[in-house]
C-alpha cells in the first residue's frame, strides 16, 4: 500500500497538482534556493504568477539569519484565486500556503536574487552595522534602477537598514520599523 501511496504522490507532483517533499538536512539553505523553489511550485499551480518578496520571522532578535522561524515568499497573480504565499522552514522544506495581499505600490517582482540572507549580513558588518535584528525582509523597489534589496530591522534604535542584492549597498535609516 505504502509503494501505492508514494507512486501517486509523485504522479500529483510530476503534473502540478501537489508539491515535491524534498529530504532536508534540517540545516538552513540560503533565500535563493528557497524562492526558486517556491517559484517552481508556483509555476505549476498559479501560471504567470510573480515573486513580490520574501519575509523572514524570527523568534527572538538575532544577528543571524539562520535563526529565521519561517520565510514567506509572496506571490502576485492577476488569475484566479488572486495574491497568495508559500511558507517554507529554515531548512527549505515547504511548509503551506497562505491568503497574501502584494504591496499596493512601489514594490516590482523580485529580480533575479543571488546574494544569501548570509552574504547580506556580511554587507552589513563591513558597513560597521552590528546590531541585532528582529526581522529581513527581500523586495524590488519600483524605481528606476532598483534592485532586490534586503531590509533588516535593527532592534537598537528600530530602524531599517538595506542591503542591495547586486550592488551590495548598505544604506541606513530607510525607515522605521
Amino acid at each position: 500500500m505504502r509503494v501505492v501511496k508514494v507512486v501517486v504522490a509523485v504522479v500529483l507532483a510530476m503534473v502540478g497538482l501537489a508539491p515535491v517533499a524534498v529530504a532536508r538536512s534540517g540545516e538552513p539553505v540560503g533565500l535563493p534556493v528557497i524562492i526558486a523553489e517556491a517559484v517552481a511550485l508556483a509555476a505549476g499551480e498559479h501560471p504567470g504568477s510573480e515573486v513580490y518578496g520574501a519575509y523572514g520571522t524570527f523568534a527572538a532578535p538575532t544577528s543571524d539569519p539562520g535563526e529565521a522561524t519561517e520565510w514567506l515568499i509572496g506571490f502576485g497573480t492577476d488569475g484566479e484565486g488572486g495574491d497568495f504565499a508559500y511558507a517554507y522552514a529554515p531548512d527549505g522544506t515547504f511548509v503551506e500556503a497562505r491568503a497574501w495581499e502584494r504591496p499596493a505600490s512601489g514594490v516590482g517582482p523580485l529580480g533575479q536574487l543571488d546574494l544569501t540572507q548570509w552574504d547580506a549580513v556580511v554587507r552589513l558588518r563591513d558597513a560597521g552595522i552590528d546590531g541585532a535584528f528582529d526581522a529581513v525582509a527581500v523586495r524590488h523597489p519600483a524605481v528606476f534602477e532598483g534592485e532586490p534589496t534586503y531590509y533588516f530591522c535593527l532592534v537598537d534604535g528600530r530602524e531599517t537598514v538595506s542591503v542591495g542584492a547586486w550592488t551590495g549597498g548598505v544604506e541606513t535609516g530607510v525607515s522605521p520599523c
